[in-house]
């Protein structure tokens, strides 16, 4: 499996939990690596984007496994779904209830062709807010 990174939130910042969103990250990747067991890619990629009329960083895992089966698109963040056996079915509800404590959002969609993609969105410091977060 071939990784890429692709980080153009070089400058942007949110308050965050390390350890917590490296979980997440990591996870979205293993998931990633069991769906592809003959190799493919995963690639990881940040950006700004607005969402709404605010600022937002939104960072995605994408793979060219199978996807996501489209009758599952809408339970795979249900605790105790899964398509893997003796899988207990919590690794997509924590990763979204993960990234819902850091008041971002975790989405899930199917990539043109072929694979998936998570997109994990979090909003981010006006830069007035940022200059008291960083005096205080």
């Amino acid at each position: 499996v071939e990784l890429c990174l692709r980080n153009r939130l070089q400058g942007v910042w949110f308050a965050a939990d390390r350890h917590r969103l490296e979980q997440v990250l990591l996870n979205l990747v293993l998931n990633a690596l069991r769906a592809m067991p003959g190799g493919g890619w995963v690639e990881i990629s940040g950006r700004r984007i607005r969402h709404g009329d605010a600022a937002a960083a939104a960072i995605s895992v994408s793979d060219t496994g199978p996807g996501i089966v489209p009758g599952d698109v809408a339970r795979i963040f249900e605790p105790g779904f899964s398509t893997h056996a003796g899988s207990a079915g919590l690794g997509l509800a924590v990763c979204r209830k993960i990234v819902e404590q850091h008041g971002g959002s975790l989405a899930a969609a199917n990539r043109a062709g072929s694979g998936a993609s998570f997109t994990l969105t979090f909003p981010l410091a006006e830069e007035a807010d940022r200059r008291k977060f960083d005096s205080g």
